[in-house]
């Protein structure tokens, strides 16, 4: 394995955090993270919104996620209702 993304979401979970992606505890934890799998000489990497990531860069991160599978799914249904729902 040449590099590690953490992921906030589920990190959260086990933190007791819920889905409180904004939780500053979160972030913080996450950084940490990312400074620590930087000094292993692996890849850091991290799932994060273009918010998170000056933060992120400079821990270290490398690689970056900024949209996972549930969230790319409801806006495009979102879209898609909006273009195809009829007037009454």
């Amino acid at each position: 394995m040449e590099g590690f993304c953490p992921g906030p979401a589920d990190l959260g979970g086990d933190m007791g955090l819920g889905d409180d992606l904004g939780a500053e505890a979160l972030w913080q934890t996450v950084e940490d993270a990312v400074r620590r799998i930087a000094a292993t000489g692996k890849i850091p990497g991290v799932f994060a919104g273009p918010e998170r990531m000056p933060a992120m860069i400079a821990a270290g991160a490398l690689l970056f996620g900024t949209a996972g599978d549930a969230g790319l799914m409801t806006a495009a249904m979102r879209n898609l209702a909006a273009v195809t729902r009829v007037a009454p």
